[in-house]
């Protein structure tokens, strides 16, 4: 009994020993048995012989694509094997992190596990939430951190707001854009909101109707002028080589009898019935409309 006691003793110590080994992931290697006899000849015969299911090590070559990894995960950015990229790499009841696969610690993994408590499962934080998108909401909510909350906003709304046009952004959260319709030019005239988009005005007029003057318009100070020499209109067709002085049109030589009813005053013979002299086209004429009748 002693003999055999301590053969078993020692066949059982060995396969513990083995078993340990096989169960903290070391691959098997071909050592000598430590058991005398030719029952036990390696530990790879005692692996080959038992159903122990090791997972294989994670690659440690550099890789390119998921097919280099094996049964793992390539991460293109570093070209290192991992265990996870998502969350659905995991077993149930394990989330990843830092391209590891860790409990939950009551997490989820899918809408099922959420339904008793009214809510669905986001599986890249492994949590239930009353969201994980806008569209999940009630109509007039959006999503925000898992929660539904109240729109700020109609989505892609347009509005004025006096001369800012506001937009609304897609999911109600936010406003995406307000943009100013007035330039703040004093050049330009009109600028508004209408339905909440920018209508450009116009430029400001700042013709000052003088052909001795170059008009001109600053955006912070308005128009403004600068005197010019040359020739010039005087607005006759009586005076001929008009010019330009000091901002001002002074009339050249005078080619008609007269540019104005007073120049034909004095042509007057001052008798009633022959009427009264005016001014049409330079030349004075009877004013028919001055004669008086003297027949009578």
């Amino acid at each position: 009994m002693g003999t055999a006691w301590r053969e078993h003793s020692i066949r059982g110590l060995a396969l513990l020993l083995v078993l340990g080994l096989g169960g903290c992931g070391s691959k098997a290697t071909s050592t000598p048995s430590i058991i005398g006899g030719d029952i036990w000849s390696s530990t790879a015969d005692v692996v080959a012989s038992s159903d122990i299911n090791v997972q294989p090590d994670v690659p440690t070559e550099a890789c390119s694509s998921d097919k280099e990894c094996g049964d793992y995960y390539c991460e293109v950015g570093t070209s290192t094997c991992v265990e996870c990229l998502i969350n659905s790499h995991c077993a149930p009841g394990y989330r990843c992190e830092e391209n590891s696969c860790i409990p939950k610690d009551g997490g989820c993994n899918s809408d099922a596990e959420c339904t008793v408590a009214g809510l669905i499962c986001d599986e890249e934080i492994g949590a239930c939430v009353e969201c994980v998108e806008s569209p999940d909401c009630p109509t007039g909510q959006y999503c925000l951190e898992g929660k539904c909350l109240d729109w700020i906003c109609t989505p892609d709304a347009r509005w004025c707001k006096g001369t800012v046009a506001t937009l609304c952004n897609e999911d109600g959260s936010a406003i995406a854009v307000e943009q100013e319709c007035d330039d703040q030019s004093l050049c330009t005239v009109g600028d508004a909101c209408v339905n909440g988009e920018c209508v450009l005005g116009s430029e400001k007029d700042c013709d000052d109707h003088n052909g001795c003057t170059i008009d001109d318009c600053d955006d912070d100070t308005g128009c403004f002028y600068q005197t010019t020499d040359g020739e010039c209109d005087d607005g006759t067709d009586c005076t001929e080589g008009d010019h330009c002085d000091a901002g001002q049109c002074v009339p050249g030589e005078l080619v008609c009898d007269c540019v104005n009813d007073g120049a034909c005053f004095e042509l007057n013979d001052d008798d009633l019935c022959n009427g009264s002299l005016h001014c049409v086209d330079g030349k004075c004429i009877i004013d028919p409309q001055t004669k008086v009748d003297c027949e009578e």
